[in-house]
C-alpha cells in the first residue's frame, strides 16, 4: 500500500542520515557556505546612444562620421547633371538631420585637385547648431555655378586646417586625406564627375609630384586648333545628324546652329577639348599611391569608407580613378556605388 511504500522511504532516510557526520554548526558559522557571485547585466543602450548613422535607407555603424561632398562645377555641368547634384544633397541633408546627439560629424565641400573646405576645424557634436550650420550651407550651395562657386568656401578653408596632404594627392584623394585627419570611423563620399575640372581652376602648382610636363597642356591646346581646322563641313553635318538620331536628343531649339556644337561636344569635339585632354592626363595610380604614402594612421585604423558616384548620363570615370577607389572602398570593408538610387 502506499503507507507501506512511505513507511519504507521514511526508513531508509533515517538509515543514511545516521551514517552521515553530525553538522558541524560551530564551524558552519565561522565559515560559511561561499555565496554564488553576482553576474553585471548588459548595460540598457538607449536610441539615442546608438552607434548608428542613416544614409539612403541603410544603417551604417559608426559614431564618428565625415561626409564628403563634391563640389566642382563640374557637378551642375552636363546632361542631367543638376538633378542628380540636387537629390545627392537631399541624400545628405536626411543623413545630418538623422543623425543622434550623441554623434559627431564634420562636413567637407572638396573639388578640382587640392581644393577642400570644412564646417569644423575639428570633428563636431551633432547637436541641433552644428546639424542647422551644416544643413544651411548645403542648401546655400544651389545649383547654378555662380552660387555653388561663391559658397563653397564659406567655412574653414584648406589653409586652417591641420591635414596637409602630400603633393601629388590629388581629388577623392585629397578630399579623404583631410577626412582621414579628423579621426572618424566612418566616412561617406559623395562624388561627381571630377575628372571633367576645368584646368583654367586649377594652379600648375596642383600637378605637382604627379610625373606631368606642363608643355603636354599647351601639346592639347595646339592638337584642339589643329583638330578645329581639320572639321570638314560634311562631318559637321553627319556629326549633327547622328546627335539628332540619339535616343535621349531633346532639341534646344529649330536652329541647327544650336545643334552642331552639341553634337561636337559629345564627339569630345569642342572649345573644351583641352580640358578633356588634361584631365585625362592625370595618372590616378600614381595618385592613389601618393596618398598611401601619406597616410598618418595604420591601415588597420582606416575607417570605413563608402564611395557614391552620380555622373551625368553618358559619363564615365578614367579606368584609373574607378579601379583605385573600388580597391580602397573594399579594402576598408567600405563601399563604391555608382550612380546610386537617390530618392
Amino acid at each position: 500500500s502506499d503507507a507501506a511504500v512511505g513507511d519504507e522511504l521514511l526508513e531508509s532516510a533515517s538509515i543514511v542520515a545516521s551514517k552521515d557526520d553530525p553538522l558541524d554548526l560551530e564551524n558552519l558559522l565561522a565559515s560559511p557556505l561561499e555565496l554564488p557571485a553576482a553576474e553585471m547585466l548588459p548595460p540598457v543602450q538607449p536610441s539615442d546612444l546608438a552607434s548608428e548613422v542613416m544614409f539612403l535607407d541603410e544603417v551604417y555603424e559608426g559614431r564618428h562620421v565625415v561626409f564628403l561632398l563634391d563640389a566642382g562645377l563640374y557637378m551642375v555641368d552636363g546632361e542631367g547633371a543638376i538633378p542628380k547634384f540636387e537629390k545627392m544633397k537631399d541624400a545628405l541633408l536626411s543623413s545630418i538631420v538623422n543623425l543622434s546627439p550623441n554623434s559627431y560629424f564634420n562636413l567637407l565641400l572638396y573639388w578640382n585637385l587640392r581644393e577642400v573646405s570644412s564646417l569644423g576645424k575639428t570633428i563636431l557634436r551633432a547637436s541641433q547648431e552644428n546639424k542647422k550650420y551644416a544643413i544651411d550651407w548645403i542648401a546655400g550651395l544651389g545649383s547654378e555655378s555662380e552660387t555653388l562657386k561663391e559658397n563653397r568656401n564659406q567655412y574653414y578653408p584648406k589653409e586652417l586646417l591641420y591635414a596637409k596632404p602630400l603633393p601629388g594627392v590629388v581629388g577623392p584623394w585629397y578630399g579623404l586625406t583631410t577626412a582621414i585627419s579628423f579621426d572618424p570611423d566612418l566616412v561617406f563620399v559623395l562624388s561627381g564627375n571630377l575628372p571633367a575640372f576645368s584646368p583654367k581652376e586649377v594652379p600648375r602648382s596642383h600637378y605637382q609630384a604627379l610625373g606631368i610636363n606642363p608643355s603636354l597642356r599647351e601639346i592639347a591646346s595646339s592638337a584642339q586648333n589643329e583638330t578645329k581646322s581639320t572639321i570638314t563641313p560634311l562631318f559637321r553635318e553627319t556629326a549633327t545628324k547622328w546627335y539628332v538620331s540619339l535616343p535621349t536628343y531633346k532639341a534646344p531649339s529649330n536652329d541647327s546652329q544650336d545643334i552642331e556644337p552639341l553634337a561636337l561636344k559629345r564627339l569630345g569635339i569642342s572649345e573644351e577639348q583641352e580640358m578633356i585632354l588634361s584631365s585625362s592626363q592625370i595618372p590616378w595610380e600614381r595618385a592613389f599611391d601618393n596618398f598611401l604614402t601619406g597616410l598618418e594612421v595604420s591601415f588597420d585604423k582606416i575607417p570605413k569608407t563608402h564611395f557614391f558616384l552620380s555622373l551625368p548620363d553618358h559619363s564615365v570615370w578614367p579606368t584609373g580613378l574607378t579601379n583605385t577607389v573600388r580597391e580602397f572602398a573594399e579594402s576598408s570593408k567600405g563601399s563604391f556605388v555608382v550612380n546610386p538610387n537617390f530618392p
